[in-house]
């Protein structure tokens, strides 16, 4: 069996990687659009190039409109994930091409990473739980959700509970 041209899961990982790292500001439709077209590419069994008609992409990656769609599609070859070459009219679907991400394919890697981990870090101000690697500061919330600890009244809470089942118990009378 012939090996594909490019590994799937080394390509989503590479590509959140860069995601995260890059100077780009990716929006929901970059990375919906995105992993249809590595889905595209994985049904042509990993050729060098795929057709993708409009309808298609829009409806695979769940994009309503052709704007966000072309504009998300020329992104993605800016960022040089892509190569696109148009059809000859409107009514010819154009190709698109994978570029090949992960280790030594110039996205950058988290210092002190190599590209064979697993992703996840323990910060010792957070315990256990392990935290995403190269989640930029702009994503996260100012405030510490646990900061403001909610303490529950468990008495006040099984009277309730007792009142909506005597409630219950009353219609179904």
């Amino acid at each position: 069996m012939k090996t594909p041209r490019i590994n799937f899961f080394k390509q989503i990982k590479s590509f959140y990687e860069f995601v995260w790292h890059g100077d780009f500001d990716f929006r929901p439709t970059h990375i919906s659009l995105y992993i249809f077209l590595l889905n595209q590419n994985n049904r042509s069994e990993w050729s060098m190039w795929f057709k993708l008609p409009r309808d298609t992409g829009m409806q695979g990656a769940c994009i309503g409109s052709k704007k966000t769609y072309y504009k998300a599609l020329e992104e993605l070859s800016e960022q040089n994930l892509i190569k696109i070459e148009k059809g000859i009219n409107e009514h010819k679907a154009p190709r698109i091409s994978i570029r090949p991400l992960g280790k030594g394919k110039n996205i950058p890697l988290p210092e002190g990473q190599n590209g064979d981990t697993n992703g996840d870090s323990t910060d010792p101000s957070r315990g256990t739980q392990p935290t995403p690697q190269g989640v930029r500061e702009k994503d996260c919330k100012t405030e510490d959700i646990n900061q403001e600890k909610k303490e529950y009244d468990f008495d006040k809470f099984i009277s309730d509970m007792e009142k909506l089942k005597e409630r219950k118990n009353d219609t179904t009378k």
